[in-house]
């Protein structure tokens, strides 16, 4: 194997690793239903770009950034996977498995937070009220279609494979988060 295809494999591992953290420390004090949602859509991404990354070589770059503060570089990397699921949901073909971002801010408080979900998932919590009633085979089968035409997307399209490593790059710069009072 290659040094490039082997450098290439590792980084699809920590897309996956990375992608994971990033969503469970956004969503660690929110309810189940919409980290659930939240939690589908980047847990798809991170796979698809696994599969990819173990089949397509991209191209040598350099890129320089100056230093971002925390703030600017967490701001960077939301809007990193929201451009992931910009150009996914533009390249698919069946509406009820685009990934849909919006604002979510809390009552109370001056901060917000993006939720990225997919339809079929919004929908799956219209019909059954809560995250806890949706049937696990249901939403098993969802999360598969969802994963399988993530992969093929990213296969099919560079500007994704593109934004799946430029979310990778600014993720990684990010401090790992740790439990309150260590």
């Amino acid at each position: 194997m290659s040094m490039k295809r082997k450098s290439l494999n590792l980084l699809a591992g920590v897309i996956a690793i990375t992608t994971m953290q990033f969503v469970l420390a956004i969503d660690a004090d929110s309810g189940a239903g919409k980290a659930g949602g939240q939690a589908v859509a980047a847990e798809a991404v991170a796979k698809a770009a696994v599969e990819a990354a173990n089949g397509v070589a991209k191209p040598e770059q350099i890129i320089v950034t100056g230093q971002m503060s925390e703030r600017e570089l967490r701001v960077a990397t939301v809007r990193a996977l929201e451009k992931i699921y910009q150009i996914y949901s533009r390249l698919n073909d069946d509406r009820l498995y685009d990934v849909v971002c919006e604002d979510d801010k809390r009552t109370g408080t001056l901060l917000g937070q993006v939720r990225c979900t997919p339809r079929f998932y919004n929908m799956l919590m219209r019909n059954y009220g809560e995250a806890i009633n949706i049937p696990q085979s249901e939403l098993q089968a969802r999360k598969d279609e969802l994963d399988r035409r993530l992969k093929l997307y990213v296969q099919q399209s560079q500007q994704l494979r593109d934004a799946v490593l430029e979310y990778n790059r600014l993720n990684q710069q990010l401090p790992v988060p740790t439990a309150a009072g260590n």
